[in-house]
């Protein structure tokens, strides 16, 4: 990135240094457990962009040993503990941990806070270089693109996921796209948008939508699985989850995707249901472009997936906000996930996924078969947000 929001423009040590002292002065507190850089100082594709391009790259950007002396410094002075990435890549993750590994002593804990005053003495022309010890990405149904490479470093590296926007700006509670209770009253009006930032959708998902999505409701039961199909030709058909050989209760993944949904391809107007003028990605419009361009409530591909996601949460008798953060939280790699909550009702159906203790396994369990259902939903648009 080349800017921070109401900051400097670069990440150097300077403004690390700066940073972290407001930070302190702000909060009233005299050091912080847990600081994470927001973003990489050099250039990645973000919020909606997903293909890196070498022609945006720079070479101006504050080096990795840089970034992690400052913070160091920050670590021995006792004004930090801790210290995490967020929003970074494989390869970047990767330049930290090598960074760190070089520097003699690395730290990977507070406990390096309470050297000896010699050693402090004798670093303070070099710092010891913290180690990260947790990555803060985004993570949801809707944006599963940390499995990749991402989750090979993290699993090896011993480095927890702490995902973010696991609700996707609260598109996965269904409250843009699906039907709600008779005290929300709907909003005729298109969300505006600038531009659609999705691609539209391919000649081969037309087709299949085209296909899966016309049958009513009342007719969900006669849809045959064959609408999938042909996703994967390579996958033998014994190998798809089918409502032959799934647990009770079995869900079909053309029922699915069509079911009760009754899903079409029209206009990016006609993907709207609802829109309250308190909710966050209408209550912030123009103001939040970064999450504008990863989650666009009117782009037809993020609602039909939202639809179906529902659905599938419907079947297994959970509402769309417990399917969303129980799927997160089953993730071996995650270590919490980061939510926000603006009404203390939002706040229980969310902890109601762990349960009264806070102890995953004492409220909602995701079993193989919501597993199932929502990779197959997955396998047919995958990453609407990423």
């Amino acid at each position: 990135m080349t800017w921070i929001r109401g900051g400097p423009s670069s990440l150097d040590p300077a403004n690390i240094t700066s940073a972290i002292d407001t930070s302190l002065q702000r909060l009233g507190c005299d050091y912080i457990d847990l600081l994470q850089l927001h973003w990489p100082d050099r250039y990645v594709p973000m919020f909606g962009d997903w293909e890196f391009d070498p022609r945006c790259d720079y070479n101006e950007y504050s080096p990795f040993e840089a970034q992690l002396e400052a913070l160091g410094r920050a670590v021995e002075a006792g004004k930090v503990r801790y210290v995490g990435l967020s929003n970074e890549t494989a390869w970047g993750l990767g330049k930290f941990l090598e960074a760190a590994s070089r520097a003699p002593g690395a730290l990977s804990s507070s406990s390096s806070s309470s050297s000896s005053s010699s050693s402090s003495s004798s670093s303070s022309s070099s710092p010891l270089l913290p180690r990260p010890v947790s990555l803060q990405n985004a993570y949801s149904l809707l944006c599963r693109t940390f499995d990749s490479t991402l989750a090979e470093a993290c699993h090896h590296e011993a480095i927890p996921l702490l995902a973010y926007s696991p609700l996707a700006m609260g598109l996965l509670s269904g409250k843009y796209h699906c039907s709600l209770p008779a005290n929300i009253s709907r909003n005729d009006q298109p969300y505006p948008s600038d531009r659609d930032r999705r691609a539209p959708l391919s000649d081969l998902e037309s087709e299949k939508f085209n296909r899966a999505m016309p049958q009513p409701a009342a007719e969900a039961d006669a849809v045959s699985s064959s609408a999938l199909a042909d996703h994967d030709d390579a996958t033998p058909a014994s190998d798809r989850p089918t409502s032959a050989n799934a647990a009770t209760p079995a869900v079909d993944a053309a029922q699915v995707l069509a079911g009760s949904l009754g899903l079409h391809q029209g206009s990016n107007n006609e993907n709207i249901i609802f829109q309250d003028p308190s909710w966050r990605l209408v209550k912030y419009r123009g103001r939040y472009a970064e999450a504008e361009g990863r989650y666009p409530v009117d782009n037809p591909r993020v609602a039909t997936a939202v639809r179906a996601y529902a659905e599938v949460a419907r079947q297994f008798q959970l509402s769309p906000v417990q399917l969303a953060i129980s799927f997160v939280l089953a993730h071996p790699l995650v270590g919490a996930a980061v939510v926000g909550a603006s009404s203390m009702d939002q706040l229980e159906e969310i902890l109601s996924v762990v349960g009264e203790g806070g102890v995953r396994g004492e409220g909602i369990a995701y079993t193989d078969e919501m597993r199932a259902a929502v990779d197959a939903v997955h396998a047919v648009l995958p990453n609407p947000t990423p």
